[in-house]
């Protein structure tokens, strides 16, 4: 089979690069003015959760510092639902390769699946918080706004997100989850978080953007009693900055990786226009005919909840699979779909072969291909040679090589991301 050949492409950042993540924070935390709230010798929980956010380690450090300023007794909590497997260990090395460990940061990380009930939101759902948050004098929430791969509304993934699903442990998440199938994501993210900043002693938190590169654009303040409303401005902002490919219509989007690391389906699902659910509809675009997954990132730890959302996949993935991590957060989930296996192939070239097969057009050497590393990172990608003519009317879209063609190792594999850049 002829494939067709292909170029690298740049394109436009959406939003600021931020230069100095330890300096943003710095400033955010002093808007809090948390010397008011804190008193000498209180101890401060402050979150942490299971996203590959840039420089968290960074940002989580200059929160610890900052507090033990106020001389108060910091501790981190990681706040990642039924993630890590739903275990206190398996979250506590998710966080260890993040850079977050108690010898990093020089302070306790309390990890615990134990939880305390706080009451119930109107609708009924039972609402309970990490019992070892519960403990501590207050919590400082720290994490990234962006938008949901489940749903969309006025907010989507961030800190009321974490205040919920996060800070709920396996227990709340998997009770949530329930609660999403009857009232829908927004509802009961609103709902549950609205318990715990009445129940909790919520101090504030830091809330990151990215910008469309997967790099940090802004560390901002908010405070607990202006939580909601921030948030829902903030998410705004993110939306507009979120990563997205330049076309929509594909006929086949190659993934060198996905992982949890990445977004909470492996895959973001707002990039590849896929989304499993009963109760929420899939974006209107793109529109992919079929999506071929290379591998996991080794900051998944196994976890392929999202394999689902793919057409064809390799045996190394399968291998790559933690079976037990997957289900326990797919099930968690309220969406199996999303660990069912797709066909699985020794080799790429074996997977392209076939795949290409099944797209709408009869002639692969005409097909719109995309390649990506994941779809966190979509400052450059590449792409087939029948888009372009559309990449170059566009002025977001710089080409940075002429066509080439494609390669495979001896074991009939393509080259790593890296070096099918450098191909170019």
């Amino acid at each position: 089979m002829a494939f067709p050949r292909m170029a690298l492409l740049q394109i436009k950042r959406r939003g600021p690069t931020l230069a100095n993540a330890a300096a943003a924070a710095e400033r955010a935390f002093k808007n809090l003015a948390l010397s008011e709230r804190i008193r000498p010798g209180q101890r401060v929980a402050i979150t942490a959760g299971s996203r590959g956010i840039g420089e968290i380690a960074t940002i989580t450090k200059t929160v610890v510092s900052a507090l033990r300023r106020l001389n108060a007794e910091p501790v981190i909590i990681p706040a990642m639902g039924s993630h890590g497997g739903g275990t206190a260990e398996g979250q506590r090395q998710l966080l260890r390769m993040y850079g977050i460990s108690e010898e990093t940061m020089g302070v306790s990380i309390l990890s615990s699946m134990d939880v305390t009930p706080l009451g119930l939101t109107p609708e009924g759902i039972p609402v309970v918080l990490d019992s070892e948050a519960s403990k501590t004098d207050g919590i400082f929430l720290v994490n990234r706004i962006k938008p949901h791969t489940g749903f969309a509304g006025r907010i989507g993934s961030g800190l009321l997100k974490m205040t919920a699903f996060g800070l709920g442990n396996h227990q709340g998440a998997a009770s949530y989850h329930q609660a999403v199938m009857q009232h829908g994501y927004e509802r009961v993210i609103q709902a549950v978080s609205a318990v715990v900043l009445t129940r909790a002693r919520i101090l504030g938190g830091l809330a990151i953007l990215e910008n469309s590169d997967g790099g940090l654009a802004q560390v901002l303040a908010l405070r607990p009693e202006g939580l909601v409303r921030g948030e829902e401005r903030l998410f705004l902002r993110a939306r507009r900055w979120a990563p997205r490919l330049p076309f929509d219509d594909i006929d086949l989007l190659i993934v060198d990786e996905m992982g949890k690391d990445i977004a909470g389906t492996g895959m973001d699902t707002n990039v590849i226009g896929r989304r499993f659910s009963l109760i929420e509809k899939p974006p209107a675009k793109p529109r992919i005919a079929r999506i071929f997954v290379r591998g996991l990132t080794k900051g998944t730890q196994g976890n392929a909840n999202g394999i689902g959302l793919a057409d064809v996949t390799t045996e190394r993935l399968l291998r790559e699979m933690d079976r037990g991590v997957t289900y326990v957060n797919s099930l968690a989930a309220q969406t199996p779909e999303h660990s069912r296996l797709p066909i699985a192939f020794s080799t790429d070239r074996e997977a392209l072969q076939a795949i290409l097969k099944t797209i709408r057009t009869s002639d692969p050497s005409s097909a719109r291909i995309v390649r990506i590393k994941n779809t966190l990172e979509l400052k450059s990608i590449l792409i087939s040679e029948s888009l372009l003519p559309e990449a170059r009317e566009r002025r977001d879209l710089s080409l940075l090589s002429d066509p080439h063609e494609v390669t495979f190792d001896p074991d009939g594999n393509l080259p790593p991301w890296s070096a099918a850049q450098s191909l170019t």
